[in-house]
């Protein structure tokens, strides 16, 4: 018994098996912009690899109306009309799309988040290049709210999702505010290549700059 155990061993050590409470850190990522993504899940190139996460406790607005049951029950949470769920959802996208354009950390441990593609999806936690997080920042912004999947998260960084959801609704942000968080669109694309590279640079520098202007725009009562 002795000597299968010892093999056993031997075997997970050299399949490089982790065990079930490991996270993993993906660093480099970049989001496969070409393939499906919305606020909280996307198609990420990690190690020249496409795989889809979604995020840990971060539910962002739907940005259609494929799920109905799915978008009544987010504008009951945040007491909103379904077209302004809908109008946060694609801000949502829009604003996750304008963050993943430089490189970004993953942290998973491939647990299993199913979704409607034939891909395995995992859940996951995303950092950006900045160091900020952003399913908090999402939530910050009132384009999400602190929902979902929360096993294996520390309790201090749920208490944060918490409070910056609780945070947006006193403040009336984004879709708590029942209005339409503005984000400025990117150039259409044939502007893009004439566009200086230090304007997109400039626009897109750090995070928090990008989520202080939503919060701006959203308090001030943009419709």
């Amino acid at each position: 018994m002795k000597t299968i155990l010892t093999l056993l061993a031997l075997l997970a050590g050299a399949t490089g098996a982790r065990s079930a409470d490991d996270w993993e850190t993906l660093s480099g990522c970049r989001l496969a912009s070409n393939e499906y993504y919305d606020g909280d899940s996307f198609h990420v190139v990690a190690d020249g690899k496409d795989k889809i996460f979604r995020l840990y406790a971060v539910d962002t607005a739907e940005t259609n109306d494929e799920f109905p049951d799915r978008v009544r029950e987010q504008a009951e949470f945040f007491g909103a009309k379904q077209d302004a769920v809908l109008a946060a959802g694609r801000q949502a996208e829009e604003l996750t799309r304008r963050l993943l354009q430089k490189p970004f950390t993953v942290e998973t441990k491939w647990i299993d988040a199913r979704g409607n593609s034939r891909q395995q999806r995992f859940f996951a936690k995303i950092t950006l290049g900045d160091g900020s997080d952003l399913g908090l920042g999402l939530v910050q912004a009132g384009l999400a709210r602190s929902y979902g999947m929360r096993d294996d998260l520390p309790q201090s960084y749920l208490a944060q999702l918490d409070r910056a959801q609780d945070s947006a609704r006193r403040e009336r942000l984004g879709v708590w505010g029942g209005g339409k968080t503005q984000v400025a669109l990117p150039p259409p694309e044939d502007q893009k290549e004439s566009e200086p590279v230090e304007q997109v640079d400039d626009a897109m520098s750090g995070s928090q700059s990008i989520f202080d202007r939503l919060q701006q725009e959203s308090a001030a009562g943009v419709q």
